[in-house]
């Protein structure tokens, strides 16, 4: 019995042992579990805080804590280190005073002709100071960039043959074909024309002057008449512009006001300028002398895709059943709200308020309108 009793003594000391040592080593892994929380905390407050203090390093551990036992966040500790660097090195930067530069230097174009003057040493000059002549051996190049406007005339000579022998017949060469017959303007100068009008947006007056100066006497009604027939001429062009856009899925729609000098009698009046474009970069202007839906209407009549517009009425001819999607602008949004959807609504309260205000006048008489609008006499 004594036997017994003494064993379950040692079995019940062995289990206060282990019971313990695992009590022991769960206090020691709450502690370091304590401790792998501070130092997470601390890194993210490192990477995710708020001002020039997130990026740092970590505070000194205790020499009585040990080293952090995960390679993570040692790694993390060296990209922090890393980014701590790298924000140091441009805050250095930006307060480093910026020297003033002389902006970009305008770089030479690519196709354009190049012509060269050569300037070389006198004769004299190329001799040693032994007394000995000088030989080329290299070249400096100093480019610059030129302009030449210049107006020249171009002959077209054609060659006559005839038989002195018959003395008859005559051959001559046949003419090449010109943008405009009968004109003494070529094609260079009618491109030139049309670019500096539509382009530079130079008045046909400033055209006028300018060719004046250069000793070139050239009307600017000559140029306003040219540019109608190159006009006629580019019509084709136009009408497959055209026939594109109406294949693109989304149209860009606007106009514009413009005052039209008459050519009889002075005066002027007013002209609308249309423009339609896609995504494509196509653009097409189009001309009216009023703002009506004719215009829209001719140009985008069988159109069915989307068309963004402004809230202008003569647009609504456009979207029809079948027809165009409208799709309105930021800028007139809240117009095209007001105009398209309430519309009626507000009709319909006009006409309530001029009802109301009808059987009002008839039920009051004239001697009571009188007596409420009467002012009383001054003393």
């Amino acid at each position: 019995m004594l036997r017994v009793m003494s064993g379950h003594n040692e079995q019940v000391t062995k289990d206060a042992d282990d019971l313990d040592e695992l009590r022991a080593e769960i206090a020691e892994r709450v502690a370091e579990n304590d401790r792998l929380r501070h130092h997470i905390k601390v890194l993210e407050k490192m990477l995710f805080g708020r001002g020039r203090e997130t990026v740092g390093t970590f505070p000194p551990i205790d020499a009585a804590q040990g080293a952090l036992p995960f390679a993570e966040l040692q790694a993390l500790q060296a990209q922090v280190d890393a980014i701590s660097k790298e924000i140091e090195a441009k805050e250095k930067e930006a307060r480093a005073p910026k020297s003033k530069g002389h902006g970009r230097r305008a770089e030479f174009p690519k196709n354009a002709p190049v012509y060269q003057t050569v300037i070389d040493v006198p004769e004299a000059e190329r001799v040693c100071k032994n007394g000995h002549a000088m030989t080329p051996f290299d070249e400096t190049i100093t480019r610059e960039l030129e302009r030449l406007e210049l107006t020249v005339i171009h002959e077209i000579v054609r060659k006559k043959y005839a038989c002195k022998t018959c003395e008859e017949g005559v051959c001559i060469a046949a003419m090449p074909p010109r943008v405009l017959d009968k004109s003494i303007l070529g094609p260079g100068f009618l491109s030139w024309i049309l670019t500096e009008r539509f382009q530079n947006h130079m008045p046909y007056n400033r055209l006028e002057k300018k060719l004046r100066a250069e000793g070139c006497q050239l009307s600017r009604s000559t140029m306003c008449e040219t540019v109608a027939k190159l006009s006629d001429l580019l019509e084709p062009i136009t009408q497959q512009m055209h026939r594109e856009l109406v294949k693109s899925r989304v149209v860009h729609l606007d106009d514009t006001r413009v005052i039209i000098q008459q050519s009889q009698g002075g005066g002027s009046s007013t002209g609308h300028v249309w423009v339609y474009c896609d995504h494509e970069g196509r653009v097409i202007f189009d001309f009216t002398k009023s703002r009506t839906r004719d215009g829209p209407l001719r140009m985008l009549g069988n159109y069915a895709g989307y068309v963004h517009a402004d809230a202008y009425s003569g647009h609504d001819i456009l979207f029809v059943p079948g027809g165009a999607t409208e799709v309105a602008c930021f800028a007139h949004q809240a117009p095209l709200r007001r105009s398209r959807t309430h519309r009626s609504a507000r009709a319909r309260m006009r006409a309530s308020d001029r009802r109301t205000l009808r059987r009002r006048a008839q039920s009051q008489g004239s001697r009571h309108r009188r007596r409420r609008i009467a002012r009383p006499a001054s003393a």
